[in-house]
């Protein structure tokens, strides 16, 4: 709907300058809203995804972000294969947070951000994919970090009636996302681009659709 001035300047100027005129200002109100109210900007000078207030986020793309923060999580319990800005985020929204990371030094990062947080450490991929038995089971499971192939199909059994399952870089982990097509999920891919990063990629999740 064109506000009073913009039905001004379309009744005095030829259509292709306006278009042109409305198109910079357009362009320039986009890259205003993603560089400093969605936090692009604070990412980069952070080196990692956090809001415009500098709070962590999962680093997955926008639109995905964007649906988890839409969400009630409260009463939710996550596991993540691959720790970091997520655990923090997830650990003040959720109910619990389970992360398992294969480096040392970067576990104990992501917990100064989350210190609530159950970061395990598995330096090999045996003990990194069994760290998903930690609990009986969860309503999120995340699925990305190392050996990620290994841990999608080391998933079943383990995800609670009505929860999702995130793979983070869909577009370059097919594989990893083909573990759960044709498995009676509900797939949505949330194209967008991602913080810090200047590309657009893929973060699918995976609805079960079974009621809890």
């Amino acid at each position: 709907m064109k506000t009073l001035i913009q039905k001004f300047l379309w009744s005095i100027l030829p259509t292709g300058l306006y278009n042109l005129l409305w198109a910079f200002y357009a362009s320039v109100c986009n890259c205003r809203t993603m560089l400093f109210r969605m936090g692009m900007f604070r990412s980069m000078q952070a080196g990692g995804s956090v809001d415009a207030q500098g709070n962590p986020m999962p680093w997955y793309t926008y639109p995905a972000i964007d649906y988890i923060k839409g969400r009630d999580l409260s009463k939710m319990d996550v596991f993540e294969f691959g720790s970091g800005y997520g655990t923090a985020y997830f650990s003040r929204h959720a109910k619990s947070v389970t992360s398992v990371e294969h480096q040392a030094e970067w576990r104990d990062k992501v917990l100064e951000m989350a210190p609530e947080a159950n970061v395990i450490l598995a330096t090999t991929k045996a003990k990194y994919v069994k760290a998903i038995s930690a609990k009986p089971n969860y309503d999120i499971i995340v699925v990305d970090g190392e050996w990620r192939l290994a841990c999608a199909k080391a998933v079943a059994g383990k995800l609670r009636r009505g929860g999702m399952i995130i793979v983070d870089n869909a577009d370059v982990h097919a594989d990893v996302a083909a573990c759960f097509d044709g498995k009676g999920m509900l797939r949505v891919d949330f194209y967008g681009f991602t913080p810090y990063i200047n590309y657009r990629q893929d973060t699918a999740i995976f609805f079960d659709r079974r009621i809890k």
